[in-house]
Protein backbone atom coordinates (compact mmCIF):
# COMPACT_ATOMS: atom_id res chain seq x y z
CA UNK A 1 0.00 0.00 0.00
CA UNK A 2 2.97 2.54 0.65
CA UNK A 3 4.34 2.06 -2.62
CA UNK A 4 0.89 3.48 -4.27
CA UNK A 5 0.09 6.69 -6.00
CA UNK A 6 -2.16 8.64 -5.11
CA UNK A 7 -5.70 9.58 -6.78
CA UNK A 8 -8.17 12.12 -5.38
CA UNK A 9 -11.48 12.61 -7.08
CA UNK A 10 -13.94 15.29 -6.17
CA UNK A 11 -17.67 15.80 -6.44
CA UNK A 12 -20.35 18.28 -7.74
CA UNK A 13 -19.52 21.41 -7.90
CA UNK A 14 -15.83 20.73 -6.59
CA UNK A 15 -12.86 21.46 -7.44
CA UNK A 16 -9.31 19.70 -6.38
CA UNK A 17 -9.35 22.35 -3.39
CA UNK A 18 -11.93 20.35 -1.41
CA UNK A 19 -8.62 17.49 -0.85
CA UNK A 20 -6.63 20.18 0.82
CA UNK A 21 -7.08 20.29 4.49
CA UNK A 22 -7.02 16.17 3.51
CA UNK A 23 -3.81 16.26 1.83
CA UNK A 24 -2.09 18.20 4.51
CA UNK A 25 -3.28 16.09 7.40
CA UNK A 26 -2.24 13.24 5.48
CA UNK A 27 1.11 13.98 5.20
CA UNK A 28 3.81 10.82 4.73
CA UNK A 29 0.70 8.45 4.95
CA UNK A 30 0.31 9.50 1.50
CA UNK A 31 3.75 8.14 0.37
CA UNK A 32 3.46 7.85 -3.32
CA UNK A 33 3.06 10.49 -5.81
CA UNK A 34 0.07 12.50 -5.42
CA UNK A 35 -2.74 13.23 -8.29
CA UNK A 36 -5.72 15.64 -7.77
CA UNK A 37 -8.39 15.79 -10.29
CA UNK A 38 -9.57 19.39 -10.96
CA UNK A 39 -12.87 18.75 -11.92
CA UNK A 40 -15.29 16.60 -13.48
CA UNK A 41 -16.13 18.31 -16.78
CA UNK A 42 -17.48 15.01 -18.87
CA UNK A 43 -20.97 12.81 -18.69
CA UNK A 44 -18.63 10.01 -19.64
CA UNK A 45 -18.18 8.08 -16.75
CA UNK A 46 -15.61 5.72 -18.47
CA UNK A 47 -13.59 8.14 -20.41
CA UNK A 48 -13.05 10.28 -16.80
CA UNK A 49 -11.72 7.23 -15.06
CA UNK A 50 -9.63 6.23 -18.02
CA UNK A 51 -7.88 9.75 -17.69
CA UNK A 52 -7.52 9.71 -14.47
CA UNK A 53 -5.31 6.71 -13.86
CA UNK A 54 -3.42 7.67 -16.87
CA UNK A 55 0.53 7.56 -16.30
CA UNK A 56 -0.40 6.70 -12.82
CA UNK A 57 1.56 3.57 -11.64
CA UNK A 58 0.79 0.28 -11.56
CA UNK A 59 -0.91 0.51 -7.95
CA UNK A 60 -3.18 3.06 -7.09
CA UNK A 61 -4.86 4.28 -3.88
CA UNK A 62 -8.11 6.17 -4.89
CA UNK A 63 -9.96 8.58 -2.31
CA UNK A 64 -13.76 10.13 -3.79
CA UNK A 65 -15.61 12.48 -2.90
CA UNK A 66 -19.31 12.73 -2.93
CA UNK A 67 -19.78 12.20 -6.78
CA UNK A 68 -16.24 11.58 -7.66
CA UNK A 69 -16.86 8.19 -5.85
CA UNK A 70 -18.90 7.05 -9.01
CA UNK A 71 -15.35 7.71 -10.85
CA UNK A 72 -13.57 5.37 -8.23
CA UNK A 73 -16.78 2.89 -8.95
CA UNK A 74 -15.44 2.93 -12.55
CA UNK A 75 -11.96 2.88 -11.99
CA UNK A 76 -12.92 -0.53 -9.72
CA UNK A 77 -14.89 -1.88 -12.66
CA UNK A 78 -12.01 -1.09 -15.53
CA UNK A 79 -8.99 -2.34 -13.48
CA UNK A 80 -9.47 -3.82 -10.27
CA UNK A 81 -6.00 -5.13 -10.16
CA UNK A 82 -4.68 -1.83 -9.96
CA UNK A 83 -6.42 -0.52 -6.60
CA UNK A 84 -3.98 -0.68 -3.68
CA UNK A 85 -7.09 0.67 -1.45
CA UNK A 86 -10.47 2.98 -2.40
CA UNK A 87 -11.36 5.60 0.06
CA UNK A 88 -14.96 6.78 -0.64
CA UNK A 89 -16.06 9.48 1.01
CA UNK A 90 -20.24 11.26 1.45
CA UNK A 91 -21.40 8.48 -1.37
CA UNK A 92 -24.02 5.60 -2.35
CA UNK A 93 -23.04 2.87 -4.67
CA UNK A 94 -26.95 2.52 -5.90
CA UNK A 95 -28.26 3.77 -9.17
CA UNK A 96 -29.91 7.13 -8.98
CA UNK A 97 -33.37 7.40 -8.08
CA UNK A 98 -35.11 8.04 -12.18
CA UNK A 99 -37.54 10.35 -10.21
CA UNK A 100 -34.71 12.94 -8.99
CA UNK A 101 -33.61 13.72 -12.74
CA UNK A 102 -36.22 16.73 -13.09
CA UNK A 103 -34.65 18.13 -9.87
CA UNK A 104 -31.43 17.72 -10.49
CA UNK A 105 -31.62 19.16 -13.82
CA UNK A 106 -32.96 22.18 -12.66
CA UNK A 107 -30.75 22.26 -10.37
CA UNK A 108 -28.70 23.16 -13.66
CA UNK A 109 -30.96 26.22 -14.68
CA UNK A 110 -30.93 27.88 -11.28
CA UNK A 111 -27.56 27.75 -11.53
CA UNK A 112 -27.31 29.63 -14.59
CA UNK A 113 -30.47 31.87 -14.28
CA UNK A 114 -29.24 32.79 -10.40
CA UNK A 115 -25.50 32.12 -10.21
CA UNK A 116 -23.98 29.80 -7.93
CA UNK A 117 -24.06 32.03 -4.39
CA UNK A 118 -27.38 31.80 -4.52
CA UNK A 119 -28.17 28.10 -5.43
CA UNK A 120 -25.49 26.89 -2.98
CA UNK A 121 -27.16 29.23 0.10
CA UNK A 122 -30.50 28.51 -0.69
CA UNK A 123 -30.50 25.23 -1.67
CA UNK A 124 -27.09 23.03 -0.87
CA UNK A 125 -25.59 24.27 2.17
CA UNK A 126 -28.11 23.81 4.65
CA UNK A 127 -27.34 20.14 3.38
CA UNK A 128 -24.15 20.14 2.95
CA UNK A 129 -22.85 20.38 7.06
CA UNK A 130 -23.29 19.38 10.33
CA UNK A 131 -24.13 23.34 11.38
CA UNK A 132 -24.98 25.42 8.47
CA UNK A 133 -26.16 27.90 11.40
CA UNK A 134 -22.65 28.08 12.88
CA UNK A 135 -21.43 31.73 12.39
CA UNK A 136 -18.29 31.65 10.16
CA UNK A 137 -18.11 28.18 9.47
CA UNK A 138 -14.82 27.33 8.36
CA UNK A 139 -15.88 25.55 5.10
CA UNK A 140 -18.43 27.99 3.68
CA UNK A 141 -15.85 30.26 1.72
CA UNK A 142 -14.61 27.62 0.11
CA UNK A 143 -17.52 25.53 -1.14
CA UNK A 144 -18.86 28.98 -2.11
CA UNK A 145 -15.66 29.83 -4.00
CA UNK A 146 -15.67 26.09 -5.86
CA UNK A 147 -19.11 26.85 -7.05
CA UNK A 148 -18.73 30.10 -8.04
CA UNK A 149 -15.82 28.68 -10.18
CA UNK A 150 -17.62 25.76 -11.55
CA UNK A 151 -18.90 26.69 -15.47
CA UNK A 152 -22.02 25.87 -16.28
CA UNK A 153 -21.27 23.03 -18.46
CA UNK A 154 -19.10 21.19 -15.64
CA UNK A 155 -22.29 20.94 -13.45
CA UNK A 156 -24.50 19.97 -16.35
CA UNK A 157 -21.90 17.11 -16.86
CA UNK A 158 -22.11 16.31 -13.17
CA UNK A 159 -25.72 16.13 -13.16
CA UNK A 160 -25.88 13.45 -15.67
CA UNK A 161 -22.95 11.77 -13.82
CA UNK A 162 -25.29 11.36 -11.27
CA UNK A 163 -28.41 10.79 -13.33
CA UNK A 164 -26.96 8.12 -14.99
CA UNK A 165 -24.79 6.08 -12.87
CA UNK A 166 -24.60 2.97 -12.46
CA UNK A 167 -25.28 -0.01 -9.86
CA UNK A 168 -21.60 -0.05 -8.05
CA UNK A 169 -22.75 -3.07 -5.43
CA UNK A 170 -22.19 -6.31 -8.05
CA UNK A 171 -18.74 -5.07 -8.94
CA UNK A 172 -18.16 -3.81 -5.13
CA UNK A 173 -18.61 -6.92 -4.31
CA UNK A 174 -16.24 -9.08 -6.17
CA UNK A 175 -13.48 -6.61 -5.67
CA UNK A 176 -10.36 -8.07 -3.81
CA UNK A 177 -9.07 -4.32 -3.04
CA UNK A 178 -10.31 -2.92 0.69
CA UNK A 179 -12.33 -0.48 0.63
CA UNK A 180 -12.99 2.49 3.10
CA UNK A 181 -16.08 4.37 3.63
CA UNK A 182 -16.46 7.10 5.50
CA UNK A 183 -19.28 9.13 6.44
CA UNK A 184 -20.59 12.35 7.94
CA UNK A 185 -22.99 11.25 11.29
CA UNK A 186 -25.34 13.94 9.99
CA UNK A 187 -25.27 13.65 6.50
CA UNK A 188 -28.39 14.66 4.74
CA UNK A 189 -27.39 13.83 1.42
CA UNK A 190 -25.93 10.68 1.59
CA UNK A 191 -27.08 8.92 4.88
CA UNK A 192 -24.76 6.61 7.08
CA UNK A 193 -26.86 3.69 6.09
CA UNK A 194 -25.53 4.43 2.28
CA UNK A 195 -22.18 4.22 3.62
CA UNK A 196 -22.51 0.56 5.47
CA UNK A 197 -24.20 -0.47 2.63
CA UNK A 198 -21.02 -0.16 0.95
CA UNK A 199 -18.69 -1.54 3.57
CA UNK A 200 -20.77 -4.39 4.06
CA UNK A 201 -20.99 -5.23 0.41
CA UNK A 202 -17.36 -4.92 -0.42
CA UNK A 203 -15.03 -8.25 0.29
CA UNK A 204 -12.66 -6.34 2.16
CA UNK A 205 -14.80 -3.60 3.45
CA UNK A 206 -14.73 -0.41 6.53
CA UNK A 207 -16.88 1.88 7.72
CA UNK A 208 -16.28 4.87 9.87
CA UNK A 209 -18.99 7.47 11.12
CA UNK A 210 -17.36 11.12 11.81
CA UNK A 211 -19.27 12.51 14.37
CA UNK A 212 -20.80 16.16 14.22
CA UNK A 213 -19.81 16.13 10.26
CA UNK A 214 -21.70 16.39 7.27
CA UNK A 215 -21.79 15.63 3.99
CA UNK A 216 -18.40 17.53 3.52
CA UNK A 217 -17.34 15.90 6.78
CA UNK A 218 -13.60 15.89 4.47
CA UNK A 219 -14.02 20.15 5.19
CA UNK A 220 -15.31 19.74 8.52
CA UNK A 221 -13.15 17.40 10.12
CA UNK A 222 -10.45 17.36 7.81
CA UNK A 223 -7.51 15.98 10.82
CA UNK A 224 -10.50 13.57 12.06
CA UNK A 225 -10.93 12.15 8.50
CA UNK A 226 -6.93 11.91 7.83
CA UNK A 227 -6.50 10.17 10.76
CA UNK A 228 -8.88 7.14 10.09
CA UNK A 229 -7.40 6.83 6.47
CA UNK A 230 -4.02 6.70 8.58
CA UNK A 231 -5.36 4.21 10.88
CA UNK A 232 -6.83 2.32 7.99
CA UNK A 233 -3.69 2.34 5.83
CA UNK A 234 -1.38 1.38 8.45
CA UNK A 235 -3.51 -1.47 9.37
CA UNK A 236 -3.52 -2.81 5.34
CA UNK A 237 0.88 -2.24 5.82
CA UNK A 238 1.16 -4.69 8.85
Amino acid sequence: MSKADWLFIPGTLCDGRVFAPLIQHLGQTASGSIRVVQALDKDDLSALAHRAVEGLGARIHVVGFSLGCQVAFEIMRQAPDRCAGITLISTTARPDTPDLAPDRRAMVNRFQCDGAAALVEADLWPRYVAEPQRPGHPAKDLIHSMAHETPSSHLAAQIELAIGRPDSRPALSCLDAPVLMINGQEDRLTPVDLGAEIASTARNGMHSVIPAAGHFVLLEEPEATAAVIHTWVRGLNQ
